[in-house]
């Protein structure tokens, strides 16, 4: 049985599973440069590395959305209500905003091209309490209370973001 792919379309669908469709991906991909890894991908591989993404991004920034969920039922973290971006705009809320959805679609192509999103963390990754780096003369030491967190981030997901996501630590009130 194959697996359900269901878009969300703005209004909050109860089963949505994804934020992109294959023919958004696809376009997206078109545009900065066509990388094999997608293009040679089948349409069920690309569906499973959007649904994929979909769940990486919900897991990931659901404490920084600007606003909040446009209904409690909804399946997905967008769309969502009274998000003003920062350049002040306010966005509408039966959408899910451009940036979510090409975010989606970077994030897919990582999946393409074997990257594990949310990859378990070991025992052993954890604890790293002091670390240092040099670059010629120069020598930085950093020590840590407790430890440092390890975990993947995405800069150019997070670029794509910025508009609709507050800064890491900081929560605004939607």
């Amino acid at each position: 049985m194959a697996a359900t792919f269901i878009v969300e379309d703005g209004t909050g669908l109860e089963d949505a599973n994804a934020y992109a469709d294959e023919a958004y991906a696809d376009a997206y991909h078109e545009n900065y440069g066509a990388p094999s890894e997608w293009t040679a991908s089948t349409s069920d591989e690309k569906k499973a590395a959007i649904r994929e993404a979909t769940r990486f991004l919900d897991a990931s920034f659901s404490s920084r959305w600007r606003g909040a969920r446009a209904n409690k039922l909804q399946a997905l973290d967008h769309p969502r209500i009274r998000v003003v971006d920062t350049d002040g705009w306010a966005r509408d809320s039966n959408v899910v905003f451009v940036e979510v959805k090409s975010a989606t679609a970077i994030l897919a192509l990582k999946v393409r091209q074997g990257v594990s999103l949310l990859p378990d963390v070991e025992a052993s990754d954890v604890g790293i309490s002091s670390e240092s780096v040099s670059v010629g003369p120069i020598s930085e030491s950093k020590t840590y209370a407790g430890t440092k967190r390890t975990y993947k981030r995405f800069s150019m997901v997070e670029a794509t973001l910025r508009p609709i996501i507050e800064r890491a630590g900081r929560r605004e009130r939607a």
